[in-house]
Order: structure tokens, then sequence, then C-alpha cells
């Protein structure tokens, strides 16, 4: 293995992944669980990843939630150990108030409060800016009932692997920031303006189509 982790058909041997169902995760279809759960005994999983978790259910309603997570649980017993089970699962569509932090980030989880309260440990993983070409993103421990929630941290996305990224301005980010900086009028700009020139040359420089100051306008 690379000093950055395994390469390329390294994890053959620890790792299973499925292709997309072409019906999606249909818990709800005893045929489509017992042959799920036939595999399980073989490979002897310590980890069940469920991606997407919305793929699980029908709707986000707490009994949707409720039966899924149960028929999820009958699937897992199959395995000959107790695997941990790891559900990625999408936050709603942001409101423009939209500012928690921490513990009260769980609130933003798209559907019921039910996939909280089961499972033992949540990390939010948030885009750190609406730019499509950043690659950053913030994670946050906001539930953690075996320990301390700890720090958020922030991380770049290479390739297949993330590197941290201890500079992040999480203050800009807590307020939204990371927006292209605008122009603006000083009063440097002004003198400048004014500086060996007539009103003339002064109301020419502040046209908006074509002055020398219209792009700070």
């Amino acid at each position: 293995m690379g000093d950055r982790g395994p390469g390329p058909g390294e994890l053959d041997e620890w790792v299973r992944i499925s292709s997309p169902p072409p019906t999606g995760l249909a818990l709800a279809n005893g045929l489509f669980r017992k042959e799920l759960g036939a595999m399980i005994p073989a490979f002897a999983p310590e980890l069940v990843v469920v991606d997407p978790w919305n793929a699980c259910v029908r709707d986000a309603m707490e009994k949707d939630f409720q039966e899924g997570l149960t028929r999820l649980r009958e699937v897992l017993a199959e395995a000959p150990k107790e695997p941990a089970c790891l559900i990625l699962h999408h936050l709603r569509k942001p409101k423009s108030d939209d500012r928690q932090k921490g513990r009260n980030l769980t609130n933003l989880l798209s559907g019921s409060y039910v996939l909280v309260s089961v499972a033992r440990s949540v990390l939010v993983m948030q885009p750190a800016s609406d730019d499509t070409e950043d690659s950053r993103v913030v994670v946050t421990p906001a539930k953690n009932n075996d320990g301390k929630l700890g720090p958020r941290t922030a991380w770049e996305r290479s390739e297949a692997w993330f590197d941290p990224v201890p500079t992040l301005d999480f203050e800009a980010f807590d307020s939204g920031g990371f927006k292209p900086k605008v122009a603006k009028v000083t009063e440097d700009h002004i003198r400048k303006l004014f500086a060996n020139s007539g009103r003339r040359a002064a109301y020419d420089a502040l046209k908006l189509e074509g002055g020398r100051f219209s792009h700070l306008l």
C-alpha cells in the first residue's frame, strides 16, 4: 500500500461493492432481503454501508424510517458477527435562515428524526462554499453517544482521498461567506477621481458604461 492508502485492486479482499439494484434498495421486498441476507454470511462484513438511505424507504415519514430500519436490522442479523452500519443520508433543502452549527445540524437531516435518534453517531458533511470548483468540505460531529463530539474539521477532496485543510476560515463559513468580493468605492478612489480633474472629467469617470470607475459602481 502507498503512503496515502491502498491502491486500485488492493481492497478486493476486504470490500464488496454492489452494482446499483435496478429497483433500488428494495428492503420492503421480502425476496430482496432474503437474497441480500444470503450474501452476508460468506463475506462476514464488519461494516455495512448503505448509500443512500432514501433508496431504502418510500417516503420520509416516521413510519417509513422505522420500517426501513427494522428491515435493515433483519438483513444485518444474518452476519456471523455484529457488523457496524454506516448510513449515508442527505440534508434537506436549505432555507435562507439556516445557520445551524454543532449538534443543531441534526435538524437539517431530511425526513424524520427517527434516523438521528437511532444512530449512535452522526457526522454532517457540508461543502465549504457554493463554488462548483471548490473541493473543500466541512465535517461536523453532531452526535456521539460513546464519547466527546470533538471539533469540526475541514478537508479537501483529492482524487479518492481527503487532505486536511487547517486554514479554513470558519467565521466566513458560518456567515455564509466565501463569496466573490465586490469592489467598493473608497475615499481613495474619490481622491484619485478629482485629482487634477474638472467636474466634466469626474462625471465621465463615474458613467456606468465606459467610465473609468464604472466597474466599482
